[in-house]
């Protein structure tokens, strides 16, 4: 399940911002402090500190240079932010969804399909490769 908490007045498990994952032995949680892992008996496991830099700065230092450097790889940003829209549109359909990584699309499941793109304005469509 995917639900974002950004600019709101409370903290999620000490985030205002961030990932938490849930796991069958616990959970790790994501964000801009750090990232903690707990264990299901409430004992805190591995942490670290924040990553150092802005990644929105990063990537438009490196747009703007026309060099590399980025942080992360375009494609990883890609992937993540894929996992939370996938998780938004089993949520929409109400139902369990089986994605093909290789062909990013659902499988058998028109309906979902049609939440994996838009209606592009005239002039700003995306070519068909």
């Amino acid at each position: 399940m995917y639900e974002m908490r950004l600019w709101t007045p409370y903290l999620h498990e000490g985030h205002n911002n961030g990932n938490i994952f849930y796991g069958d032995n616990g959970t790790m949680s994501i964000g801009r402090k750090g990232w903690q892992v707990t264990f299901k008996d409430g004992t805190k496991g591995p942490s670290g500190a924040p990553g150092s830099g802005s990644h929105i700065g990063n990537f438009i230092n490196a747009v703007r240079s026309r060099k590399a450097g980025l942080n992360a790889d375009v494609e990883v940003g890609h992937h993540s932010a894929s996992l939370c829209h996938m998780a938004n549109i089993a949520m929409r359909v109400g139902r369990r969804l089986k994605f093909d990584a290789q062909r990013e699309l659902f499988v058998d499941d028109a309906e979902a399909n049609t939440f994996l793109t838009k209606k592009y304005r005239q002039g700003y469509e995306l070519p068909t490769l």
